[in-house]
């Protein structure tokens, strides 16, 4: 019993001596493609809608909150209509089974008959489409656990977050720009005794400089 509480404790030293040179890291890039900034007024309404046309990479609900909040406040704030509000009143036009899933689309969704009058009611000039989410890319290690000495080892995956903000101007047909966001989170859970999580904030950070990339590019 001497022995192994010897052995747990030496590998518990040389964990503390590792978890000091360790943090959880996070790397980021942004890509725009905008010919101009986007004049706006308070006619000119902007709606944020989320990509539901795939399931599987469905954007996640508080990744989407979290947008909107960096977006509505702090400096350059964007006002944003209720995206539910809007998908009722264009009901079943922004729905996921007959939503425009590309700008060239549009001509043929305002053109049916009525669309274009409730786009105007709406108060929507700027439809937002915001798409992506966060996978595990690579990881290793192992942790075990004894009730009588507690966890030891150690263990990390690398998150990958991709999110794209794709914006169209209903008034003109066209697109006014792409901001696309690829973020990469390495985590670390070093266990000694107990396991200590290192979680790198890989969606955090993904909704915080696309939120205000989007906020630089808006104007009025």
């Amino acid at each position: 019993m001497k022995s192994e509480l010897t052995q747990s404790f030496f590998k518990g030293a040389t964990l503390i001596v590792a978890c000091t040179l360790i943090q959880s890291c996070v790397t980021s890039r942004i890509d725009m493609s905008f010919d101009s900034q986007i004049e706006t007024s308070p006619e000119s309404g902007v709606v944020l809608l989320t990509r539901r046309d795939n399931v599987k990479t469905e954007t996640e609900a508080p990744f989407v909150e979290c947008v909107k909040k960096r977006l509505t406040s702090g400096t350059n704030k964007i006002t944003l209509k209720e995206e539910q509000v809007f998908l009722d009143s264009l009901f079943p036009w922004f729905e996921p089974r007959v939503a425009p899933l590309t700008v060239e689309a549009l001509p043929d969704l305002l053109g049916k008959p009525g669309v274009s009058e409730k786009v105007s009611s709406a108060g929507v000039r700027y439809v937002m489409w915001l798409g992506g989410s966060v996978e595990t890319k690579d990881g290793g290690g192992s942790i075990t656990c004894d009730a009588s000495v507690g966890c030891f080892g150690f263990t990390w995956w690398e998150n990958g977050a991709t999110y794209e903000a794709s914006i169209w101007d209903l008034e003109n047909l066209e697109s006014t720009g792409v901001i696309s966001a690829d973020v990469t989170g390495r985590s670390y859970v070093p266990a000694i005794i107990i396991p200590i999580p290192l979680i790198a904030r890989t969606k955090t950070a993904a909704c915080s400089e696309m939120a205000e990339q989007i906020k630089g590019q808006f104007v009025g």
